[in-house]
């Protein structure tokens, strides 16, 4: 016997022989079970299925705690299902209905024999009309019971037939909720019944399976908390907080790329993921490529074609953006590709880590004039080889703290953002900041953002070209400092209490501009990116920057300016106003009209 507490209910039980088993289902119950279902009210009746039941541990205090329930219980092993039915009879349940069968195999519609034993309500019946099916039972482990399992694991596992109650006869219940544990049988199962009357689905998943299969055909969400073994993945849904499509959408900001737009949106399509869409912002382009975009996908469901005046990159993707219904929003530019897979994966992951946002890797996609192609791995291939590796299915991924991630290049391109994050947080992309918008928006995901899930397994293919941003070294990498600026004041007035990201990714990002700047403007740039040091010194006070010295700058004239602003500055105290006081150096079209 073992003691137990479930749903308000203390209780004893007998229990299968093996101690995997007792331990098992003790962890499950109290790590999935009772915390998943605490959360939502349940109906006052309903109907349970419980498949893999063992002996009870989940079906017997439910059904006492919630007597005008009916729970059908599914358990295939015969010492487990022995276990089962005695501790229904000690607590003379008459709400239980107990099959010892497996769910899974071949499936199929339901015989006329199995129908009447179900309207019964006779788990003897029941049985006694399924036919036999293969599975695999661990020889010590024995309440592990599996539909399939890699031969490399065979001799770990007796193949033994059990009987098979096809997944397709669940719908025949009128089920509310359903409970499983059925390791290899899980993607059967949940497409068996994905049109049912189930409205909570909780259980445990060995193997991936596709998050769509929890969702009703017509979109309509469940409750659903589905850990996956061995990792720290967790595909969890609520109807509550599922306002809008349950999908990705993915915005191209397009302007004047009529020779790369069609292998960019093809790209994002190549795919069997109906729930990945394109939406693509055609922003006053004057070459015609909003023409080639309607000719070609004037019939496609899954891209969309918007229009509107020239605004800049930021001003298309926000217009994108308020056109999506999506759960899930990414933004691509249109003159890059991905790979195929890249932007399902990731609509995967976050809906199995319940992330803000997740990452898939990038490689540099080089083109010479005789169109000959080649991938240059980024630095990350090399930084981040350390991390820990998990599996999603056969996808490998690893976790990265944010602030790793801030410090780095902005690459905003290649994540897949929650959409209730990005609003609730108030993210948009600055509109009258018209190049390298894509940094503030880094910067700020990733600061309001959990550690994030990453792949690099699927990439992001960062075109390079001589028409890029930045390749032009003119004025507008003076943006980024109207950006910085823009970050401390939204930082003072929220009240963060770290800066040091902040402070990190400004020291990088001065110095990769400097690196690329024109010869003429690089000195005009240091004084202002050292009046903005000096003006977050005196915003923040001292102690954020001890660890940074004027030589962590690349300019050698970069000291000379700060310590000639500081002086200047040296009879006026520490105060937040410092962030809001503006420079002319810190607007684009100011330097442009003094030059």
């Amino acid at each position: 016997m073992i003691q137990t507490s479930l749903f308000g209910q203390a209780l004893e039980l007998k229990s299968a022989p093996d101690e995997f088993t007792i331990n098992d289902s003790n962890w499950r119950t109290k790590a999935i079970y009772e915390p998943f279902l605490s959360a939502y009210p349940l109906p006052k009746s309903g109907v349970a299925i419980d498949v893999g039941a063992a002996y009870g541990g989940f079906a017997i205090p439910f059904a006492l705690a919630y007597p005008s329930w009916t729970i059908w219980c599914f358990e295939p092993d015969d010492k487990a299902f022995a276990a089962l039915s005695a501790n229904i009879s000690d607590h003379k349940l008459k709400n239980v209905i107990a099959v010892n069968a497996a769910v899974g195999g071949e499936g199929g519609k339901p015989s006329a024999a199995l129908l009447r034993a179900l309207k019964a309500k006779d788990g003897e019946k029941v049985k006694s009309a399924l036919a036999k099916g293969p599975f695999f039972q661990h020889r010590e482990k024995r309440g592990y019971v599996e539909a399939h399992t890699p031969p490399e694991f065979h001799e770990e596992f007796d193949q033994i037939a059990f009987p098979a109650f096809p997944p397709e006869a669940l719908n025949e219940l009128g089920a509310t909720l359903l409970k499983i544990t059925a390791p290899g049988s899980e993607n059967n199962i949940l497409a068996a019944v994905r049109d049912s009357s189930i409205e909570f689905i909780v259980g445990e998943l060995w193997k991936p399976v596709p998050s769509g299969l929890t969702y009703r055909s017509d979109g309509v969400a469940r409750q659903v908390y589905l850990p996956l073994a061995g990792t720290t993945l967790k595909l969890r849904q609520s109807r509550d907080s599922l306002a809008s499509r349950a999908g990705l959408d993915v915005v191209v900001a397009m302007y004047n790329t009529a020779g790369y737009i069609q292998e960019c949106i093809d790209s994002i399509i190549n795919n069997s993921a109906e729930d990945v869409r394109a939406i693509v912002v055609d922003d006053g382009s004057t070459d015609g490529c909003g023409d080639i975009v309607k000719e070609l996908y004037a019939d496609n469901p899954r891209v969309t074609l918007l229009r509107k005046l020239n605004g800049g990159c930021a001003s298309a993707r926000n217009y994108g953006r308020l056109h999506s219904n999506a759960t899930h929003i990414t933004f691509i530019d249109a003159d890059d590709v991905v790979d195929a897979d890249l932007y399902p994966v990731l609509l995967e992951i976050a809906r199995y880590s319940g992330c803000e946002l997740t990452q898939g890797g990038f490689a540099f996609l080089h083109e010479d004039e005789n169109g000959e192609r080649r991938l240059e791995p980024s630095y990350e291939d090399r930084d981040f080889g350390h991390f820990e590796r998990q599996h999603f299915g056969d996808v490998p991924f690893f976790v990265v703290p944010n602030n790793v991630l801030m410090i780095g290049q902005p690459t905003i391109w290649r994540r897949v953002y929650r959409r209730d994050f990005l609003d609730n947080k108030k993210i948009w992309f600055p509109e009258h900041i018209r190049a390298f918008d894509d940094q503030i928006f880094q910067m700020l995901t990733l600061l309001y953002a959990s550690d994030v899930y990453c792949t690099d397994k699927v990439k992001y293919q960062y075109r390079q070209h001589p028409g890029q941003d930045i390749k032009q070294g003119d004025e507008r990498f003076f943006y980024s400092l109207e950006m910085f600026r823009m970050m401390l004041k939204r930082g003072l007035s929220e009240g963060w209490n770290d800066f040091d990201p902040i402070l990190q990714s400004y020291v990088n990002t001065v110095n990769w501009i400097y690196g690329g700047l024109r010869p003429e403007l690089k000195p005009i740039f240091i004084k202002g990116a050292a009046e903005l040091w000096v003006y977050m010194q005196k915003a923040l006070g001292p102690g954020p920057f001890r660890k940074y010295g004027a030589r962590v700058f690349d300019a050698v004239d970069f000291a000379y300016h700060a310590q000639r602003c500081a002086d200047k500055l040296s009879a006026y105290g520490d105060s937040y106003m410092w962030a809001y006081l503006d420079s002319k150096l810190m607007h684009v079209e100011m330097v442009r009209g003094n030059k």
